[in-house]
């Protein structure tokens, strides 16, 4: 098999998710046996399996939201993939010290080696659209009309420099902006700033660089 292209597992970024595995208090027992909840318990056996841990511990198979399994009283600890681990805080969780990263990885399409062409071209405008689609997540672009003299001034976290369209009027342009979805607030105020009007915030259906 060969690898296509990455792809990434949130829409908020492009970070690798990872395996981890939490309880309520966030540590392990120091001595005894814990039960460990998730939807592949042989992964349980494959990552802890390979740790010196102070316990012993049991794989439970769980469905559904790992995070409820400990409240519901499945397990006592659970793995689970998460990238930041705020869903894990909201559920009242915390990660077990040296247990954040037992396995890193991020999501890959795959083909086998040898396609026909006609496969080859449908792989290739899949994998394009995957790319673009995920990347508009993270992307927005800002329309405004202003001075062409003022436009100079201003300095965006763009993608790439504006495309400017005019003049509309005298010494007016009319600009449109790709910047990241992080700096949407800092682009208003910096256009409003220059003097900018009729700004205006559009999501994007894709985005390629």
């Amino acid at each position: 098999m060969r690898v296509i292209t990455e792809l990434c597992f949130s829409r908020r970024s492009n970070n690798p998710t990872r395996w981890v595995l939490a309880s309520r208090e966030g540590v392990l027992p120091s001595s005894g046996s814990m039960t460990v909840g998730c939807e592949y318990p042989a992964l349980v056996q494959e990552l802890l399996g390979k740790m010196s841990l102070p316990c012993t511990f049991t794989a439970v198979p769980i469905e559904g939201t790992e995070e409820q399994a400990i409240a519901d009283g499945l397990c006592s600890h659970v793995l689970v993939v998460t990238e930041t681990g705020g869903s894990l805080k909201r559920a009242g969780l915390a990660i077990v010290e040296g247990c954040g990263d037992l396995f890193v990885s991020v999501p890959v399409l795959i083909a086998k080696p040898a396609l026909t062409p006609r496969k080859e071209c449908a792989l290739r405008v899949l994998s394009v659209g995957l790319q673009a689609a995920l990347a508009a997540n993270e992307r927005v672009m800002i329309k405004a009309n202003i001075r062409r003299d003022a436009l100079v001034h201003v300095r965006l976290q763009a993608s790439e420099a504006p495309t400017v369209s005019g003049p509309i009027a005298a010494g007016l342009v009319a600009i449109e902006v790709c910047v990241p979805a992080s700096a949407i607030a800092e682009t208003l105020f910096l256009l409003q700033e220059a003097g900018a009007t009729a700004i205006a915030v559009q999501d994007l259906k894709g985005f390629l660089k």
